[in-house]
């Protein structure tokens, strides 16, 4: 295991192969995040498309967005060193474009979500995927921008996104953008198209808390604010009439 500190004199030295790290690097945040990232195979009617995931437990629980899982309910995924899985969709939330799948298998790889709020404008950042079935390419980059809102296939406003200059492709939706102290702050979710080096990302803050009411209840709950009324009688006063209107005003 590797460990990440603050001060670089405090910071053990690995070695990877026949290189041996002076620093902290983009190389590093790979080789503790790349294993844990799957490739998403999912079959249905219209064809088959792909798409990518992280694992975030050992026992099979990953994270993916919603549109590469559409309606199905299960999925093929595939580890870093050819293994192939089958999965079953444990639920979705389409309002932030993601999706909690179950894999079978134990003792598997997976990776830490981070606290997406200590994240800084042009901090260092490396996306990982599988961008048009090339598995487990990595692209880097830092994080241009905070705090976006981008509307989701769902047609709401998805907001807090992350803004990043990596290079996405096809194939990317559902991995990880990973931080420089190798925890996971997002998960990759849409490019602008035509546009060059405008990449977005679900904040990982968002995706514990949608993680934590899908294995809960199968379903996000959100608060709604509303108030109906129906038509009613006049009111009959010493003074003067007053009719009741009916009104209707609906949550946002």
């Amino acid at each position: 295991s590797f460990r990440f500190c603050v001060g670089i004199s405090h910071w053990r030295v690995p070695r990877i192969g026949h290189v041996r790290l002076t620093q902290p690097t983009l190389l590093l945040c790979f080789v503790q995040v790349g294993p844990s990232v799957v490739a998403i195979g999912v079959r249905q009617a219209n064809g088959e498309s792909a798409g990518s995931g992280v694992l975030f437990t050992p026992d099979g629980y990953l994270l993916t967005n919603a549109h590469v899982v559409g309606n199905v309910p299960v999925i093929a995924a595939t580890l870093t060193n050819g293994r192939k899985l089958n999965g079953r969709v444990v639920g979705v939330d389409t309002q932030t474009d993601l999706a909690v799948v179950r894999v079978d298998g134990t003792g598997l790889p997976y990776a830490v979500l981070g606290d997406s709020d200590h994240v800084r404008v042009g901090q260092l950042a490396i996306a990982i995927g599988n961008p048009l079935g090339f598995q487990s390419t990595v692209t880097a980059g830092v994080v241009s921008a905070l705090g976006r809102t981008l509307r989701g296939t769902s047609g709401r406003l998805m907001e807090n996104i992350i803004q990043a200059d990596v290079a996405l492709n096809p194939g990317n939706s559902g991995g990880p953008l990973v931080a420089s102290n190798g925890q996971i702050v997002g998960i990759n979710t849409a490019i602008i198209a035509g546009a060059q080096n405008l990449s977005f990302a679900v904040p990982s803050n968002t995706a514990k808390w949608v993680v934590s009411e899908l294995l809960q209840v199968g379903r996000v709950r959100r608060a709604s604010l509303g108030a109906f009324c129906h038509v009613g009688h006049s009111i009959e006063s010493s003074h003067q009439r007053i009719p009741l209107e009916t009104w209707n005003q609906g949550s946002a």
